[in-house]
């Protein structure tokens, strides 16, 4: 049972990093560099915006 969590886990931030290259991705195609929200791990507040 732990490890279908696990696997589900890692499949949902796998999933969210993939959305996030893909905004990243057609923002750019737009002329807009949201830039890195993390650099070796922490936080960049003022990168992509509010949110």
């Amino acid at each position: 049972m732990l490890d279908l969590i696990v696997r589900i886990l890692a499949w949902v931030l796998e999933h969210r990093r993939q959305r996030e290259r893909r905004r990243a991705l057609y923002l750019a195609t737009l002329g807009i560099d949201t830039g890195p929200r993390y650099i070796h791990g922490v936080r960049i507040p003022a990168a992509g915006g509010a949110r």
